[in-house]
């Protein structure tokens, strides 16, 4: 599927080092599936994203604590349609929400930083959400994660990820993976 989600964000300080943010967007897709391999069958879907947040930043003796908490609702409802066998296709409704919970932990070098992250992820609602073949369930999952940024010379830098999503739920996985390269001119 191909689609795209627009709409109001909202961002405001609260208080000293402590932020909330909220969004509402919708949209719409395009999509196509093939489900025997043979042939390509066509419909589109509408969807809408609800988030709030609230993060912050506490730092002292080098090392920066970042928090935060997260509650977002997705839905996107397919269209029905009659695929190329003439069979008709219901209407598909997929929910996703999820309220995500951690903590970002980074200290400085001399030229670099470097972070540890952990995250706590409370599925509360998994109706006909799929991802690569492997169904999301309600329940309780961690993710873990570290990183960082090396000075590169006085004009640039590199940087660097890796995650991983899933502990605590036996039928799914997600490896994450970044690099990046800003460069000053």
């Amino acid at each position: 599927g191909m689609g795209w989600m627009a709409g109001p964000y909202y961002t405001a300080r609260i208080g000293q080092n402590l932020y909330f943010d909220a969004s509402l967007s919708f949209g719409l897709a395009d999509n196509e599936i093939s489900p025997l391999g043979t042939y390509t069958d066509s419909f589109s879907s509408d969807r809408w994203l609800a988030t709030l947040s609230l993060f912050g930043s506490y730092g002292g003796n080098g090392v920066l604590i970042e928090p935060n908490i997260t509650l977002a609702y997705f839905e996107e409802i397919s269209e029905s349609y009659v695929d190329s066998l003439s069979v008709p296709i219901a209407s598909i409704t997929t929910r996703l929400g999820d309220l995500e919970f951690g903590s970002r932990f980074s200290w400085d070098g001399d030229d670099m930083s470097t972070y540890f992250e952990i995250d706590g992820i409370y599925t509360f609602e998994a109706n006909g959400a799929t991802v690569s073949q492997t169904t999301i369930e309600e329940g309780f999952r961690m993710r873990v994660g570290f990183g960082g940024v090396v000075a590169l010379g006085g004009s640039g830098t590199f940087s660097y990820g890796l995650s991983y999503d899933g502990i605590g739920d036996n039928d799914y996985e997600a490896i994450s993976a970044q690099v990046g390269v800003s460069v000053s001119f």
